[in-house]
C-alpha cells in the first residue's frame, strides 16, 4: 500500500485513537454491567434445559439419549453445545454459569484477535488503519446492542458460533491453493460446533463449499454434496417443531433441589431461597424490596412467563441475594 502524506496521516492517527478509546471504554462498561447483572442460576431459556443437566448429574450422561442433545431448541437451533456446556457447570461449578459466560468472553477474545491478525496479514504496512480496525472490532463486540447477548446465559452462544464460524472461513480463506483434507476437516468441525451452539452456524456449511471451489472445482463439489446432507439432516424437524420449547416439556416436573447447587453457593446460609420454592422466594423478594423502595424488582421485570421471568428474579446476583432475608 502506498504510504499517505505526512499531512494527511494525523488526522487518520486521531480517527484511529478515538475508535481504540472509544472501543476500550464499551468494553469496560460491559465488564462492569456483566459483573453487576450477571446472573448464577439458570434463568429464561437456559431453565428449559435443567430436565437434562438434572438427568445427568443423578443418572449419568451415558443415560441421555443422542435425541435429547440435539433435539430442537425454540423450533429452530439445536443447541447440544450449549446443553453440554451447562451440564458440565453443573459438575462442576454448582451450576453457577461460568462454563457458559467464559465461553463468551473468551470466543470475543478470539474474535478480536483473528480479526486483527487477518488485517495485520493483509495490510502490513497500513499500521494506523489495522488500529482503527482494532478500535472497529472492540465498538462492534462490546456496543451496547450486545449487552443483553453478555448477561443471557443463553445468547452466549452467538459468540461461540462467530467465533467458530469465522475461525472455520479463515481456514479455508487463509490459503489461495486447494485446502488438504485436514484442513477441510478443521473447518467443517469448526462449523458443525457453530451449527449445534445455534441455527446461524448452518449457514456456514452451506458457504465452506463455495470458498472451496474456488480453489478446487472437484473438491468443492464433494464437500458441497456432504453440506446439503448434513444441512438436510439438521433442518429435519424444524417444521413439524416450529415455535415449541422442544426441551421445555419437563419444566413442571423438575425437581427444585438441582437449583439448590447455585443458590447455596451465592445466597447467604441463613437465605431461605435453598428451602423455598424459587416462586415463592421471588414473592417475598419483591414484597421486601417494594416496601424498601428498592428498584431492582422492577429492572428485573421481563413478562409473566413462570419459567422466564421467575427463574430470572430468582436468579438476581449474588450481591442482590444476600442482601436481606
Amino acid at each position: 500500500m502506498k504510504p499517505l502524506p505526512r499531512l494527511h496521516i494525523y488526522p487518520l492517527r486521531l480517527i484511529a485513537l478515538f475508535t481504540v478509546l472509544a472501543g476500550l471504554l464499551l468494553l469496560l462498561l460491559n465488564l462492569y454491567l456483566w459483573w453487576r447483572f450477571h446472573v448464577h442460576l439458570p434463568m429464561h431459556d437456559t431453565a428449559h434445559i435443567l430436565p437434562l443437566a438434572q438427568e445427568a448429574l443423578e443418572h449419568g450422561v451415558t443415560s441421555i439419549v443422542l435425541d435429547d442433545w440435539f433435539a430442537m431448541h425454540a423450533g429452530a437451533h439445536r443447541i447440544a453445545i450449549t446443553r453440554l456446556l451447562m451440564v458440565l457447570d453443573f459438575r462442576y461449578f454448582s451450576g453457577q454459569n461460568h462454563l457458559i459466560f467464559a465461553s463468551a468472553w473468551l470466543s470475543m477474545l478470539a474474535l478480536l484477535l483473528l480479526y486483527a491478525a487477518a488485517f495485520r496479514r493483509s495490510y502490513r504496512e497500513a499500521r494506523v488503519l489495522w488500529i482503527f480496525v482494532v478500535g472497529l472490532i472492540l465498538v462492534s463486540l462490546n456496543s451496547p446492542t450486545q449487552f443483553w447477548n453478555i448477561i443471557n446465559p443463553i445468547n452466549s452462544s452467538w459468540y461461540v458460533v462467530f467465533t467458530s464460524s469465522a475461525l472455520a472461513i479463515w481456514l479455508i480463506a487463509n490459503k489461495p491453493a486447494a485446502p488438504t483434507f485436514v484442513t477441510i476437516a478443521a473447518a467443517y468441525l469448526l462449523a458443525t460446533i457453530g451449527a449445534f451452539s445455534n441455527f446461524a452456524g448452518v449457514l456456514v456449511w452451506l458457504l465452506l463449499p463455495v470458498l472451496i471451489a474456488v480453489r478446487s472445482i472437484r473438491v468443492g463439489m464433494f464437500t458441497a454434496l456432504f453440506s446439503v446432507l448434513i444441512t438436510w439432516l439438521y433442518l429435519s424437524g424444524v417444521a413439524l417443531d416450529f415455535g415449541s420449547q422442544n426441551d421445555a416439556a419437563d419444566m413442571p416436573q423438575l425437581n427444585v433441589g438441582l437449583l439448590q447447587q447455585g443458590v447455596a453457593t451465592v445466597a447467604r446460609a441463613n437465605d431461605q431461597a435453598v428451602t423455598q420454592r424459587p416462586i415463592d422466594v421471588v414473592a417475598r423478594r419483591r414484597r421486601d424490596e417494594r416496601r424498601s423502595g428498592g428498584e431492582s424488582s422492577r429492572a428485573l421485570d421481563h413478562g409473566g412467563d413462570i419459567h422466564g421471568t421467575s427463574m430470572l428474579e430468582f436468579a438476581t446476583p449474588a450481591r442482590a441475594l444476600s442482601t436481606g432475608a
